[in-house]
Parts: C-alpha cells; sequence; structure tokens
C-alpha cells in the first residue's frame, strides 16, 4: 500500500511537472515565432511605413552596373526594394546624389542607406496606367 501511494504521488508530481513544461513552451514557442515573425523586409512587404512612405507590397528588383533596372515577375507591384551594394556607395548621401539624376518621369527612387533604394512606380499616371511588367522593363531600360 506504501508503494502505491508513492507512485500515485510520483506520477501526480510528474503530470504537474509536464503540464508546467508545456506551458513554458508553448510560451517559449509563440514568443520564438512573434520575434521571427519581425523583420524589416517583412514589414515593407507587408505595406508598413518606412522612412515616411507607405511601402505596399515591395517586391525585390535588380539593378546592374549600368543602371539597368529589371522587375520580376508577371504582376507590377507599385513598390520594389533594389540592393545596390554592387554599386559601391560609401555614404547614404552619396547614394542619394546618384539617384537624384536617374530620369524620374514615371518612377521615383528613396534611397534607404548606401545599400538599399527602393523604386517607387507611378502607377496612378494615366501614360503608364495597365503597363505590364514587360512594358516597365522596357520603360526602364531606356
Amino acid at each position: 500500500m506504501k508503494h502505491q501511494n508513492l507512485f500515485s504521488l510520483i506520477r501526480s508530481k510528474n503530470a504537474h511537472q509536464r503540464k508546467r513544461s508545456s506551458g513554458k513552451l508553448f510560451f517559449g514557442l509563440t514568443l520564438g515565432l512573434l520575434t521571427l515573425g519581425y523583420s524589416p523586409d517583412l514589414q515593407a512587404q507587408s505595406g508598413m511605413q518606412e522612412n515616411g512612405i507607405q511601402q505596399s507590397a515591395a517586391g525585390m528588383a535588380r539593378m546592374t552596373n549600368t543602371n539597368l533596372i529589371m522587375l520580376p515577375g508577371n504582376q507590377v507591384l507599385t513598390s520594389y526594394r533594389i540592393n545596390v551594394t554592387h554599386l559601391g556607395f560609401n555614404t547614404l548621401e552619396t547614394a542619394q546624389e546618384y539617384f537624384e539624376v536617374l530620369p524620374q518621369k514615371f518612377v521615383h527612387f528613396e534611397v534607404q542607406d548606401a545599400e538599399t533604394v527602393f523604386l517607387h512606380l507611378h502607377l496612378h499616371e494615366t501614360e503608364v496606367n495597365g503597363w505590364t511588367v514587360k512594358e516597365w522593363n522596357d520603360y526602364l531600360r531606356k
């Protein structure tokens, strides 16, 4: 009888510890997922504000050393993030000066830092309303 009570007590204690451990595990996993879920890239893609300008579903575009910008996919987005580390800007100001002189009739460049630029397409302009990715790529090629 003593052994039975001892085993019951151990089983009860173990069940209580497992319950507490599973609660800690759930809390830890939830906190971890929330922490992993925050990133500037995700923030820009989800339509949050960055540098005071609304980033609406920013995609990734490529830019070559010769200023050729290529938009990916087949759906036109309002904003694209461009990695410009290959251009070797040392400062934010240098990058801003570089992008100020590029043609900007239907686009706007927003320099985030020496390595990242946002390309905003002026989709509301009558002349470009309804353009496809191919048409935008042709325009950006000029």
